[in-house]
Order: structure tokens, then sequence, then C-alpha cells
């Protein structure tokens, strides 16, 4: 049994749709065993706890970082009958309990995808309690630690620990790196000289000459923080960094003053001289292996080559649509007439521009579709899985070669929308040009044809068989002409117009009132009390437009 934190990107932060993916809800749950959600007031209820930890997690404006664990803990495929559904639970449990979510919320999921079967968890880090987050200094020992316990409580093969792998280990982002790309990593190349820098480093007597047999392979040491890191000397890519006690242990701060005294900056670093530097060299070995790497770096580079035209071609499309109307709707908005009629015009002009953005879109979906039909591959793991599949036996042997860790899964795309889009797009356009219908009416009915659209792209995610919470949705206007949505638990959503409001304690009425606000206005909406509104600067500019 291995674990590990799969690392997110706070601007990418997005529980929902984490929870969807452990459920596997876009695949009508293919390749899920079993999904499950703890810790929620709602119980065993998986839609309704995903909408409650986004409540919680936006009652915490101050956390900076990620709020959300995704933890993987994969296991040996000869395990699998000794793991049962009540196993996979205390499991979870347990790991819920020593990183100290216990009492947070999360939901679970076992896939079987791959060849070792494997679980998901996604942890909410706001305490829904105190709502602060909460953070496990060096969870990874913790992880560890308990992996080795509960392989033998379990009966499960073990598995080697940080400990047994020793200073050669390198840390999980180096090691995703090399899974994914088939290239060594920066961490990899820099503890390889580990053992020539230390013998360098025996017979040094100043900084200087500390400075000079890092530069011997293309490396550089300098002040971080409050300690010291080792870079590429050849190059400004942030990336290729590492932390100096993570070289090697006699490379830290605290152990190199005690020998040279204060850090002390090199004097003329373009004087050292280097016999070898960091180069992202292939791990492959022999003539065949190589040419496989080469056949899979060609074929990457023509994919991103070919999607970056089509997604330039797509940005000079839609910025001329864009600017084609602005000019329309600058014409109409002089035209003397009657201001309600002017308006009209103008919400016209402004369906009729959606509607061809998104035709445009739709049409740029199958040349997109055609270049990941022709290579069908985005990292290495995947070509040696194409390759295997063709029949190609140094692949296979490759993939064997590592196969003792975690298999890679392969790349989730999330469904395509944009024919869905573009359908509805066409619907609100006629609707706002449907003659003979109140103003109203349009609005009753445009902002039906929202809420459906919403409801068709969920069911699209997540498969018709899955429950979602815009299931048994109402809809009805009152005399103010404010339309009122009714959701199964009681709480409603009400489009004012200007304000999308929902029923206060309602975690599901609140993110739904959230999705479809989003897609009145796009994503920059405010959130005041218990409405969703365009804010007064976006409603300034749209004002303007």
């Amino acid at each position: 049994m291995i674990s590990r934190r799969i690392p997110i990107n706070p601007t990418h932060d997005r529980y929902p749709r984490l929870a969807a993916y452990i459920a596997d809800a876009g695949h009508g749950g293919e390749k899920c065993l079993m999904a499950w959600c703890a810790g929620c007031l709602g119980g065993e209820d998986y839609a309704e706890g995903v909408a409650e930890v986004a409540d919680v997690q936006d009652c915490n404006t101050r956390a900076q970082g990620a709020k959300t664990y995704h933890l993987l803990v994969s296991f040996r495929p000869e395990d699998e009958t000794r793991l049962a559904p009540e196993v996979f639970q205390d499991i979870e449990r347990r790991f819920a309990a020593a990183l100290g979510y216990a009492e947070h919320q999360r939901h679970c999921g076992v896939h079987r995808d791959t060849a070792n079967i494997h679980m998901h968890v996604a942890y909410n880090m706001i305490h829904p309690g105190t709502y602060t987050v909460h953070k496990e200094f060096r969870d990874y020992w913790i992880r560890d630690k308990l992996c080795r316990e509960l392989e033998r409580e379990y009966g499960l093969h073990i598995d080697n620990g940080r400990e047994q792998l020793g200073k050669d280990r390198i840390n999980d982002k180096a090691a995703a790196m090399e899974a994914h790309s088939g290239q060594q990593s920066f961490v990899s190349y820099a503890k390889s000289h580990a053992e020539d820098l230390q013998a360098a480093l025996a017979g040094a007597g100043t900084w200087e000459e500390v400075h000079a047999a890092f530069a011997r392979y293309g490396l550089e040491i300098r002040p971080r923080a409050n300690g010291l890191i080792v870079r590429d000397r050849h190059s400004k890519n942030a990336n290729r960094a590492a932390k100096a006690s993570d070289v090697a242990k006699g490379f830290s701060l605290k152990k190199l003053q005690s020998r040279f005294g204060p850090f002390v900056p090199p004097l003329a670093p373009e004087r050292f001289t280097g016999q070898d530097r960091y180069e992202a060299a292939t791990l492959c070995r022999g003539p065949h292996r190589g040419e496989l790497f080469q056949e899979y770096k060609r074929g990457i580079e023509n994919r991103i080559a070919c999607l970056q035209t089509l997604k330039e071609k797509e940005d000079a499309t839609l910025d001329a649509i864009r600017r084609k109307w602005e000019v329309k709707r600058n014409e109409l908005d002089r035209l003397n007439i009657a201001k309600r009629n002017r308006r009209n015009l103008i919400a016209i002009a402004r369906k009729r521009e959606a509607e061809e953005k998104a035709n445009a879109r739709l049409s740029f979906q199958e040349p997109r579709q055609e270049v990941r039909r022709e290579i069908p591959y985005a990292s290495w793991t995947a070509f040696l899985q194409w390759k295997t599949e063709q029949g190609n036996e140094t692949a296979l042997s490759m993939l064997r070669s590592h196969a003792g860790g975690a298999e890679p899964e392969r790349e989730q795309r999330p469904p395509d929308v944009a024919s869905l889009r573009a359908q509805f797009a066409t619907r609100e356009r006629n609707a706002q040009e449907a003659p003979g219908v109140s103003g109203k009416g349009k609005t009753r009915l445009l902002a039906a044809l929202r809420m459906e659209r919403l409801v068709a792209e969920e069911r699209q995610r997540h498969g018709e068989n899955t429950p979602c919470m815009f299931d048994g949705i109402t809809c009805r206007v009152d005399g103010k002409g404010v339309v009122i949505f009714t959701i199964p638990t009681g709480g409603t959503v009400r489009d004012t117009g200007k304000t999308v409001l929902f029923s206060a304690g309602d975690a599901t009425a609140r993110e739904a009132a959230k999705r479809y606000a989003q897609s009145k206005w796009g994503l920059r909406i405010v959130m005041e009390e218990n409405g969703f509104s365009l804010g007064k600067e976006r409603a300034r500019e749209r004002g303007g437009r």
C-alpha cells in the first residue's frame, strides 16, 4: 500500500469537480467500485454533501492556499481479495484520524481503471465548526507510518516506505514529472552528483570553492527563506531547483555555515567552468527505447503545436465576433427611437452574439478531437500504453519495469458541452426575438431556458442515472416579475433581474443560485449576504458596452 497527496493549485481548487471525478459521475460509474461521503450533516447524500462542503469553504475568506486535500491510496493487485467495502471505509477513517480530518467532510471513491486498485479521498481542509484551515506538518511521514500499520493489520503485502527507499528517493513532484515525461528530473540530476559534490567540498576551505564545485556540474547554491537551494545555473526556470538538504544532508545551511562561516555569494560566477549540466535526459536506455522516446517527443510537440494553432484561430474568431457585435450595439444605442425598443434591440443583439460565439466554439471542437484521436496520449506512460496496445514489446517491457508504483490514470477530459450550448444559444435568441410576447413573458422564458440548460449540462456531466441538485425543480413568476425556482429541498432561487437570491441556510439552493448566476453573467460574480449579482463595476462596464 502506498499513499500520495495530489497537489492542488489554489486557483484550480474546485471541490465539486473533484468529488464528481471521485464518484466517476461523468462515466456512469464505469471505473468506480464504490463511492461514499462522511462527516456531512446531510448523511449519506453524496450531492448534498458536496454542496455543504462548498458552503463551508466559502465561509473561510482568509485562506490563501488550497482548501481541499486530495489523497490517493494505491494497493497491490494481489491484495484485492482482502479489500472488502468495509475495509476501504475503515482505511479511510484511519487516514482521516491520522491526518486530523476526522471531524471534517470528505468524499471517497474506489477506482479500478488501472492495474492497481486505488482509493481517492477529497478532504475539506476547512473545519465545519470553526471555519479554520487544518494542515499537518510533514504529513508524508504520518501517511507512511500508517500504511505500514494497516498492511500488518489487514495482511497486505508490505511496500517500501520512505525509510527503506533512503537517500535515493526523490520527492513526489519530481517522480510524477519523470513518470509522465520519461525524462530525468532536476532533483534526480542533482542527487546523482551528490557524492562528487561532497568529495569536492571535503577539500574546500571557502565559499568561493563551494560555488566552484557546484558550478562544475551546472549548479549553483544560494539562500532561500531560512535555508539554501540548489538550482540550475543555466536556466531561469523556477522548477529547476531543490532544497539543498534534499540533495544531500550535508548541504544544509547550518552544516555549511559551521564549516565555511556565514554565506558569501560568488564573486565572479561567470568565470566558473563546468564539465556537465542538466539537460532533462531521457530515462530510456538502449537503441529501441531511445527510438520510442524520440517518437513520443515528436508526437507531443506536434500535438501541442496543433492544439495551440487551433486555440489561436479560435481566439481570433471570437475576438472578431466580439468586435463586430460591439460596433452593432453602439449603432443601436445611438438610434433615435423609444428607449424600450432600443433596449429590446440591444438584447436581441446580445443573444445573436452569444449564438454566433457558441457556434464558432462548436466549429473548433471536431478539429481538436481529430488531433486527440491522431495523437491519443499526453504523457509518457500513456504513450507506452498506446504502443503496447499496438503490439510493441519494448513498450510493454518498459511499462513492466516500473510496475511497482502507482499506475497513473489515463487522461480524463470533461464532457463536451459545446454542442449543447450552441443549441440553447439558438433557442435563447429565438425567445428574445419572439413576436407578440411581452417583456415579462420573455424574462420568464429566458430564465426557464437558462435553468433548462444547466439541467442538461449537469445530466451530460454526471449521467442520466445520477441524482443532481436540479432534479424536480419547478418555475413560476410572481406579480413583480421575479422568476422563482423551487428545488426539491424546499429552498428557492429567485431571479430579480439584477440579483439572484437564494434561501439562507440551504447549501443546495446556494450552489444552484451560484451556477445560475454564472450562466447568466459569467464567472465574475459577487456574493452579498444571500444573493449573487454582477457587481457595481462590472454592471457599469456592461452598461457601457
